[in-house]
């Protein structure tokens, strides 16, 4: 089987690597450090799940507009968007649905309750200090929602005292404008970000003519006050408000059993949107190896329809509680949280929905020698389902200097949201929740040396497999064309291979995943299948996907290539999801980019995109950009 061969292929590589390994003395450069994993700080060396760090360096680079177009640049994160800048985006991690991975915004979750799904492209970039990226199943420390993945937003700290402006434009008529300030000293401070961006965009839906473009303005604040010597006040909030412009389909439609979508034009339509997430948080250490935290959040996700006044509002406030006792150098950790879900349509399908939540967890971090583990178990309580347990298992070995040999099982759960159970459109309210677990082997090597510089590989070989997954199943003899259901099944088997190394000004970066997402209850005609290995491929997951990028740094700037290709995926043959399965062809992208220090805090950067202008669509039927460029002025200003 697939995951078999890719086990060997993973412990081959390992023992290739070891006569080098061997010989490599260790590296002395201060690593990051990551707390997304575990709710707790680890140097990302010594991290066992499978983790991805995008710095606020990768992300001034890059000058994307939101979050969706910044993941779409890194194999393994496969993107679906439908259509250009501002319009909606899906994020598919490890095969899983859109829905299986859980956005955080400074450790507050902004899924929301009513889609599933985080709103990726209302969450802007020039606010971003660093964005943490766990891969596989984080149920046990955060809930529902994270089967397949965390992606924990991580906004500008107030760590100094310090001054920020940038304007950016470019094609399909960009305008960005963003400012940030901090200020304070060690017992009180404050960082504030703002950013404006607006685009004209291009018509969405290939054979569309019309422009659809967005508006959206986005502030962050993040505050700390010290109590004393052993507390801390912190205050955090995020506010993205805007407008965006889409193109609705008009369809007409043939009966049964001779079902057929006639597309017959485009109306223009556009929606205003928020999201917003709002935080107190008191850290206090009763003991010097005893640290606890009360955190209140609340989260608010909206949307209201400009043309026919539809309203969409999902609210969650949450109550948590965090303890972390160190002995020994083991670390042990004990917490809960109470939440609420509320959901309230207004529109020709009413709805109003409130769900109370509840969860207690407890995690063990344990070194010993050459061995390390992470222990975790939860027990999680929603209304109207049944009470969900998810355990997780992490191991790491240090098999020679600097590799780690890593084996990990965890497992996860995700509640079916209110538009899953109630709304018109195959609304079930005996729906299950679906339940993962996830099987995972990897390893980890440092190489440093004076001579060599400093380089970091990663591999692991995982499977995910997902019971009650659930999905629509067309059937065009009832009303609604069909029903959310409980399939039987669905299994994604993969390897991923990362390489960043580092030698003197030269910087580079390899990732690349192969993969197998199959549906195991039906195959591509929707008939039963009796081995998943014959089900269906999942709609747009890539099999297939590499990307890579090239710096080099000098005294007053840099210039870097990036590259990104895809295999041909999945899809549905129209927009909406009528009729029967298309590929989506495979495709590569090549980007530039150059940045240049003008001196008196003044910089100047320029980026290329999809330079060799490939024609390629991420959701079939929908456009993405062509051959485009931006360039950005920035002043930063940091007191010394």
């Amino acid at each position: 089987m697939l995951f078999n061969r890719l086990t060997l292929a993973a412990f081959a590589a390992s023992f290739s690597l070891a006569a080098i390994a061997m010989e490599t003395p260790p590296s002395t450069t201060l690593e990051p450090v990551v707390v997304t994993a575990t709710r707790n700080p680890v140097p990302v060396s010594e991290v066992l799940a499978a983790i991805t760090v995008i710095s606020r360096e990768d992300i001034e680079q890059a000058q994307a507009n939101d979050l969706a177009q910044l993941l779409a640049l890194r194999a393994g994160f496969d993107i679906g968007r439908t259509g250009g800048p501002g319009q909606p985006a899906s994020v598919f991690i490890r095969g899983g649905n859109s829905d299986h991975t859980l956005v955080l915004i400074d450790g507050v979750r902004v899924n929301p309750a009513s889609l599933g799904g985080a709103a990726l492209p209302l969450i802007a970039t020039e606010m971003i200090e660093r964005i943490e990226i766990v891969k596989g199943p984080r149920s046990t420390l955060y809930g529902s929602d994270a089967l397949a993945g965390v992606i924990n937003i991580i906004t500008r700290a107030p760590d100094a005292t310090r001054f920020g402006a940038e304007v950016r434009g470019g094609s399909y008529g960009t305008r960005d404008f963003g400012a940030s300030h901090a200020f304070g000293d060690e017992h009180a401070s404050l960082a504030i970000s703002y950013e404006n961006i607006r685009a004209d965009g291009f018509p969405s839906f290939v054979g569309a003519t019309e422009d659809r473009g967005y508006d959206l303005s986005t502030i962050a604040l993040r505050g700390q006050a010290r109590l004393g010597s052993r507390a801390r006040l912190i205050a955090q909030a995020w506010r993205a408000e805007g407008n965006n412009e889409y193109a609705n389909q008009q369809l007409s439609f043939g009966g049964p059993p001779d079902f057929a979508t006639v597309l017959s034009g485009f109306t223009p339509r556009d929606h205003d949107t928020l999201n917003q997430t709002l935080a107190l948080a008191l850290e206090v250490s009763p003991l010097a190896n005893w640290q606890t935290r009360l955190q209140f959040s609340h989260s608010t996700d909206r949307t209201i329809e400009n043309q026919g006044g539809a309203r969409l509002r999902s609210l969650r406030p949450e109550l948590r509680l965090d303890n972390t006792i160190t002995l020994g150098g083991q670390r042990i950790s004990i917490g809960a949280n109470l939440a609420q879900d509320r959901v309230d349509i207004e529109g020709s399908d009413p709805l109003s929905d409130v769900r109370d939540l509840g969860a207690v967890y407890a995690q063990g971090e344990f070194r010993h020698g050459r061995h390390s583990a992470v222990l975790g178990a939860s027990f999680n309580r929603y209304d109207g389902f049944s009470s969900e347990p998810t355990y997780s298992l992490e191991y790491g070995f240090d098999a020679w200097q600097g590799a780690k040999l890593i084996a990990a099982y965890g497992t996860g759960f995700r509640a079916p949201n209110a538009n899953q159970r109630f709304t018109a459109f195959g609304g079930n309210p005996a729906l299950k929740p679906e339940r993962s677990r996830s099987y995972e082997l990897g390893l980890k090597q440092k190489l440093s040396t004076e001579k060599l510089g400093a380089h970091t590989l990663d591999l692991r070989v995982f499977r995910n497999e997902v019971r009650d997954l659930i999905a629509f199943k067309f059937d065009f003899t009832q009303p609604d064309f069909g029903d959310n259901l409980n399939l039987d099944r669905a299994r994604t088997e993969g390897v991923e291979l990362g390489y960043t190394g580092r030698y003197g000004p030269l910087e580079a970066r390899i990732e690349g995943v192969v993969q197998s997402a199959k549906d195991c209850s039906s195959d591509a005609d929707g008939n039963a299948v009796s081995r998943c290995e014959d089900g269906a491929r999942l709609k747009r997951r890539n099999a297939r996907s590499v990307s890579g990028a090239l710096s080099y740094n000098f005294a007053r700037g840099y210039v870097g290539v990036d590259a990104f290709g895809a295999g041909d995926r999945r899809d549905f043959e129209g927009q909406p999801p009528f009729g029967n399965d298309v590929k989506d062809a495979g495709y590569g992208l090549l980007n530039a980019s150059a940045g240049a220090r003008l001196g008196y805090g003044f910089a100047l950067s320029l980026r290329g995109e999809n330079l060799l202008d490939q024609d390629y669509s991420t959701a079939n039927g929908y456009r993405q950009a062509g051959a485009s460029g931006y360039a950005t002025l920035r002043y930063d200003w940091a007191a010394k």
